[in-house]
């Protein structure tokens, strides 16, 4: 007779085939029991529910056996049974994923993988519904694009992978949680981008970072990189959800895009050994508020394409006020670094001295931060011009104030502007009056103070013991010592200095504007900007000396020093102050 379950012949008298094992029930040759006992009963019974069950995994086997096509151990092909299984299970002995194997499954959400496999190659899950893998640590070896576009939430690396492929995890909308091999040395080209991981941290042994690694990550907020981290690529964070970045002191070139429509990115710290910023690698950052630069930084670069600078912004675009902290180092800024961002959104922190940060920004079409808003930082030389504090001048036009360093201390150093900056009296009335009760004193430590320099800028100015000589040519009195912040220079103190500087010469802003400010005073009389305050008085009227007291205070004219009423509203005003060196 035939086997009623694998149909192969078998002796009539058979109860079990020889073949398969199944169960054929009494046959007619042989003799039922009249009275079959129940343990009998539930013995066959338990029989016949095991090998029914061996014939179903057999068969089972069978058909899967026919899904895998395996060639000297590598999965090449893969057949789904109908219908397909959304779990499916690797045979042992499979050393090798094949390439697109399991590329576009719709129906695949779970893989298991035997502790034989060696190797994923490229594109092996690209594209299906994958959602769960267990990575066997035996595997060394993973291709590129191999989990692109799949549904994974969350993925171990074995530890024996060393490089992250190009594009093995590109637009898995729902990653979550990847965790890196400690031996890990390189990422390769856009690994994550376009995924929804939102935090990494990059072991401690990658060297490089390839182009686009993190590019597009919207969900991306935080990231970790290794201090070792010697090449980062063009576009590695660009268009992701960073909110800061720490670049590592090997990095010694930031590269072009590197964070460009970072929309969220709000502070940069740039490695020490960082020489140079390239192209848009900041461009459109529109919420980014500090950067920091390392002690070798040389150059900023320039656009790629117009208006796209290392930090320029898209016209018309708000931004956050950026400040940029800058070492001395800077060589050059290229054109349209900052196209684009407001004057009053930029600051520089500049650690040089004005006349290093003017040759930086010679560059004839180089759109740079308002002078206004730059602060140099360096310690100056006698004879340097140094930037600090700000004033509206002649014109109403804030601008910053120049000045020339007349003496360097240890902690300290004299400043005088180097142009004229406004026009006062000296005195309100035709009356004796000395440098202590003077209305020019008061208005240069109140209201001058208070217009031209920023709470910061008041706490580095130094209060300093004047002394009030008098006049050597006419002997009026020079009053008494007083103590300031901000003064005028005596007669000797301007004799002393003007061999060393031509005084004459150094008031070419205000002389020519001259014409701006000459609305006439209420005297009708023309401001003489050229003119500026002494604050040592001046001759006495000859026929009332008035016990040698003046009515009359000093004032410079080029290299002369001239003696004029001190009600007179025509003479400019260069204020003097010893301020900290920082």
């Amino acid at each position: 007779m035939f086997c009623k379950y694998c149909g192969k012949i078998i002796a009539d008298d058979s109860i079990f085939c020889q073949f398969c094992g199944g169960r054929q029930g009494m046959t007619a040759t042989t003799a039922a029991p009249t009275a079959p006992t129940s343990s009998a009963t539930d013995d066959l019974a338990d029989l016949d529910s095991f090998f029914s069950s061996a014939v179903r995994s057999k068969r089972e086997a069978d058909a899967k056996a026919k899904c895998f096509e395996i060639r000297d151990g590598v999965l090449v092909k893969y057949t789904p049974p109908n219908p397909p299984e959304s779990h499916v299970v690797v045979p042992d002995g499979v050393v090798s994923i094949g390439e697109r194997v399991f590329e576009n499954a719709y129906w695949l959400t779970e893989i298991t993988l035997p502790n034989t496999l060696q190797r994923i190659e490229d594109s092996a899950f690209s594209g299906s519904l994958l959602e769960k893998i267990d990575l066997p640590d035996s595997v060394f070896r993973i291709g590129s694009f191999a989990f692109h576009a799949t549904r994974l939430r969350e993925i171990t690396f074995p530890e024996r992978i060393t490089n992250l492929p190009n594009s093995v995890l590109y637009g898995c909308m729902f990653l979550e949680r990847v965790t890196l091999p400690s031996k890990l040395t390189t990422i390769g080209q856009e690994a994550f981008c376009s995924s929804s991981i939102s935090e990494i941290r990059i072991p401690d042994g990658v060297t490089e970072i390839a182009p686009g690694a993190f590019q597009c990550c919207k969900q991306l907020t935080k990231i970790t990189l290794p201090k070792g981290l010697k090449s980062l690529g063009a576009r590695v964070f660009s268009e992701s959800g960073i909110k800061s970045l720490q670049l590592p002191d090997g990095i010694t070139a930031v590269p072009t895009d590197l964070c460009s429509e970072c929309n969220d990115l709000e502070t940069v710290t740039l490695g020490q050994n960082t020489v140079s910023i390239g192209s848009s690698a900041f461009w459109y950052c529109h919420s980014l508020k500090t950067v920091r630069c390392g002690e070798k930084l040389e150059s900023i670069g320039e656009n790629r394409f117009m208006s796209r600078g290392s930090f320029a912004v898209r016209e018309g675009t708000p931004t956050e006020t950026l400040t940029l902290y800058i070492p001395a180092t800077l060589r050059e800024i290229r054109d349209y670094s900052f196209d684009n961002r407001q004057d009053s959104k930029l600051f520089v922190e500049f650690d040089g001295s004005y006349a290093q940060w003017k040759a930086v920004t010679k560059t004839e079409h180089y759109r740079y931060a308002n002078p206004a808003n730059v602060r140099c930082n360096g310690v100056p030389s006698v004879g340097d011009t140094y930037l600090f504090g700000a004033y509206h001048y002649f014109d109403d036009e804030t601008k910053p104030i120049e000045w020339i360093v007349l003496s360097v201390g240890v902690d300290r150093m004299l400043l005088l502007s180097k142009y004229v900056l406004d026009a006062a009296v000296y005195y309100h009335d035709e009356a004796p009056v000395t440098w202590e009760r003077s209305d020019l004193r008061r208005w240069l430590n109140d209201t001058f103070l208070h217009s031209a320099f920023s709470f910061e800028d008041q706490r580095r100015i130094l209060s300093t013991t004047v002394i009030n000589e008098n006049n050597r040519k006419f002997g009026t009195k020079g009053g008494n010592t007083t103590s300031d912040q901000i003064f005028c220079l005596s007669i000797s103190e301007y004799e002393d200095l003007s061999y060393r500087y031509k005084f004459a010469e150094s008031t070419p802003y205000a002389g020519a504007r001259v014409e701006y400010a000459a609305e006439r005073n209420a005297d009708g009389d023309l401001i003489e900007s050229a003119y500026w305050w002494l604050r040592t008085p001046g001759g006495f009227d000859w026929d009332d000396e008035r016990g040698k007291e003046s009515v009359w205070a000093s004032f410079a004219c080029g290299n002369d020093v001239m003696s004029m009423g001190v009600e007179k509203r025509s003479v400019g005003v260069r204020p003097a102050m010893w301020i900290k060196s920082k």
